[in-house]
């Protein structure tokens, strides 16, 4: 059983980067993930996931798992079945990752503090940081 997702309703949201109101933009369902053209379409699950638009920055987001605790990310998405949908994600990805990191931004490595934004198992921040840069 998915854990509960945030009520939904029709009034725009302050944006999660710049504060500026978000209009309700979309839906898709809990099933959705984003390889579907390597990995193919899950059966539909009937749970209903709704995003937000910034008309300000462009900023699209989702409030529906503000309340959620690391137990269920792990239990509903990050679980075992994980790997099917997404077999790049603990490895190939931050690997490749860091290594566009490195070539765009290694020359200032010194001089940056860098936050991996929903970063999985930490190993991108960990490439970084054994590959020199003094935050990650």
């Amino acid at each position: 059983m998915i854990a509960k997702l945030k009520e939904v309703f029709a009034a725009p949201l302050p944006c999660k980067i710049c504060s500026a109101e978000a209009a309700l933009f979309g839906v898709v369902d809990f099933a959705k993930h984003c390889n579907e053209a390597r990995r193919g379409r899950l059966p539909l699950l009937g749970r209903p996931v709704y995003y937000h638009r910034c008309q300000a920055c462009g900023f699209l987001f989702t409030d529906a798992f503000d309340d959620w605790s690391e137990a269920n990310f792990k239990a509903d998405i990050y679980n075992d079945g994980y790997i099917e949908v997404d077999p790049d994600y603990r490895e190939v990805r931050p690997t490749n990752s860091a290594k566009l990191v490195q070539h765009f931004f290694g020359a200032r490595k010194a001089e940056l503090r860098l936050l991996d934004y929903g970063g999985g198992d930490g190993l991108l921040s960990a490439t970084l940081r054994a590959g020199g840069f003094l935050e990650a």
